[in-house]
């Protein structure tokens, strides 16, 4: 069998799996704030993203399913980033309270 390998959980198929939504205006972006192995945790996730950083209240949070190298998981994100810098501003403000964070076109 071949040896198991590494999977970054914040990159890991953020941008390939899926084309970029566009709008009238251009792409749209979300943020990820992780990648776990249960629905339960990613939910979690958002939920002390939500706590720690109030001005996520202003977007939507969701959960999205994923396969990468034979294994499920689910990106916890939240999405209604018009552009680029809202999304990475955010991000870092989610970083202060030592959460993970990526910015991609979602």
């Amino acid at each position: 069998a071949p040896p198991s390998q590494a999977i970054d959980l914040m990159t890991a198929g953020a941008i390939s799996d899926a084309p970029a939504p566009a709008t009238s205006t251009g792409p749209v972006w979300v943020i990820q704030i992780g990648a776990p192995p249960s629905t339960r945790a990613a939910r979690s996730l958002l939920d002390e993203a939500t706590r720690n950083v109030s001005a996520l209240r202003d977007f939507r949070p969701y959960v999205e399913r994923f396969e990468k190298t034979g294994q499920v998981f689910y990106r916890a994100r939240f999405a209604g980033f018009a552009v680029r810098d809202d999304a990475v501003s955010l991000c870092e403000k989610i970083r202060q309270t030592n959460m993970s964070c990526l910015a991609v076109q979602g």
